[in-house]
């Protein structure tokens, strides 16, 4: 059987996009838990038109960490393998550039050279 070539990513970046997988997870989940405890200080007497600030505080507070690490995490996992393809790319240009460096044989110069060679020595015997 041949082995299928498939598009292998590095492990770095299942590593970090499935850690942004989790932490978009805790962020959906924070959302809930605080709209939870909003609600429950609703529900206590609480009234948020008066305390607006304090609510959208509130929320800053408990998402924004889990939404920045999420939008980090995402983004250092693309950047590895961006960088992991551009590596691949000057690999490839590296192996391309050596074998255009070389200078094939050229089959005919070399004749030439022994035809000069021949040469001499032909006129140098009929002379």
């Amino acid at each position: 059987m041949k082995s299928v070539d498939i598009k292998k990513v590095p492990k770095t970046t299942i590593i970090l996009y499935s850690c942004a997988t989790l932490m978009t997870l805790c962020t959906i989940f924070m959302i809930y838990k605080s709209n939870t405890y909003i609600s429950g200080l609703v529900a206590q007497g609480f009234d948020p038109s008066k305390e607006f600030v304090e609510v959208i505080n509130y929320y800053l507070v408990t998402v924004t960490p889990f939404v920045f690490y999420t939008i980090s995490l995402f983004s250092l996992g693309y950047i590895v393998e961006k960088i992991n393809h551009i590596i691949k790319i000057q690999n490839i240009n590296v192996e391309n550039n050596r074998y255009l460096d070389k200078e094939p044989k050229n089959i005919d110069k070399e004749s030439e050279n022994i035809d000069e060679d021949d040469k001499d020595e032909i006129d140098d015997f009929f002379k």
